[in-house]
């Protein structure tokens, strides 16, 4: 797979690494171009979590300037040694889309639960983040997670986040996590 479709927009965007195949000692995390990323999500069943998550995805690229389709693409992660897709990250909005968020970036996943509890959401999350991080305009990254989810809550304290203060834990948890200073 790659993201030949959606270059068009790379060099007007300025965020050529986002479309780079992330590569860690276990994984290798793939952005999904346009078409694949289509392709999929009419390939899922209409109630489905994933094909909702990738409808919201999708409403909100539209909602966005074309170019920064790659700020919301699905994100699939592969095992290096077997070539299974293992789940999926992605970016929920941009870094100038929503001005409550300004310059944060919110992230969402999912694993397959055969593949849960070996460390793979952990490495593909912190692959991620660095990458982000990166790029010019991020001040950091932001997760919701359910309060009865904690292995999620898990992943991301191990990945640097911190459960943001004042806010309510109950019934989504907002989970933080801010730019290194330099």
């Amino acid at each position: 797979m790659s993201a030949s479709d959606g270059g068009k927009y790379i060099k007007m965007a300025g965020t050529k690494a986002l479309w780079q195949t992330l590569t860690t000692e276990r994984l290798q995390i793939i952005p999904l171009s346009r078409r694949t990323f289509e392709n999929k999500r009419r390939a899922l069943p209409q109630d489905s979590e994933l094909r909702q998550a990738m409808d919201e995805l999708r409403m909100r690229s539209r909602t966005d300037l074309p170019w920064k389709f790659v700020w919301y693409t699905d994100r699939e992660i592969y095992l290096r040694d077997s070539g299974a897709c293992v789940g999926s990250i992605a970016c929920m909005n941009s870094p100038s889309k929503n001005p409550w968020e300004r310059g944060y970036i919110e992230i969402g996943y999912s694993m397959d639960a055969a593949f849960q509890g070996k460390g793979y959401m952990t490495e593909a999350v912190r692959a991620v983040c660095r990458l982000i991080l990166s790029q010019k305009g991020v001040k950091g990254m932001i997760a919701g997670v359910e309060a009865h989810n904690i292995g999620s809550q898990r992943v991301l304290e191990k990945c640097g986040f911190a459960l943001a203060v004042g806010v309510p834990a109950e019934p989504v948890g907002v989970w933080l996590k801010n730019k290194a200073p330099l």
